[in-house]
């Protein structure tokens, strides 16, 4: 005589299935943590790129070209501290007097339109810098350079909301 079963239907098989999947993992949690934390660490970065043969030419050309993009994000940033200038503070009470004195946030505008200018070609150069390969660290310095931009726009924008509260347009 055959032995009774023991699941009569999918979902019991699934059930089953899952409660030894959960069983082995409980077994053997460290060393599957382990496993998973050594591939993590080994893909972390991006590799650098093989520098041997004929692809060292290539790499040398790649790295002036991110160089150079970060130079050029450098410059954007530059244009944008010449724009607000030191003190960020008294450039948006600046912004804002100059809103309420005209009874229009068309200064605010003008300024705007050109800080997303900059931030839009910077931000086009982070993304020839991200698709480079061996290049973590300039891009995480790019991505602060824009990150800070980025936070005065999102500023000068704040200040143009405050101003349409107040009945500007």
């Amino acid at each position: 005589m055959a032995r009774p079963r023991l699941y009569h239907s999918k979902e019991e098989r699934d059930e089953a299935a899952r409660a030894k999947k959960a069983r082995y993992y409980a077994r053997h949690r460290e060393r599957i943590l382990g496993t998973m934390r050594e591939a993590y660490s080994k893909n972390r970065g991006r590799r650098e790129p093989d520098l041997s043969g004929s692809t060292a030419q290539a790499a040398a050309t790649a790295r002036t070209d991110i160089e150079a993009s970060l130079d050029y994000i450098r410059s954007c940033t530059s244009q944008v501290a010449a724009i607000v200038g030191d003190d960020e503070t008294a450039f948006f009470n600046q912004l804002a007097h100059a809103a309420i004195s005209s009874n229009s946030t068309g200064p605010i505008n003008a300024i705007l339109e050109s800080l997303d200018s900059i931030l839009h070609l910077a931000e086009k150069s982070l993304a020839s810098i991200s698709a480079s390969d061996g290049c973590s660290a300039t891009y995480a310095t790019a991505t602060s350079l824009c990150r800070e931009m980025s936070d005065t726009i999102n500023n000068v924008e704040d200040i143009t909301l405050g101003c349409r509260r107040l009945g500007l347009h």
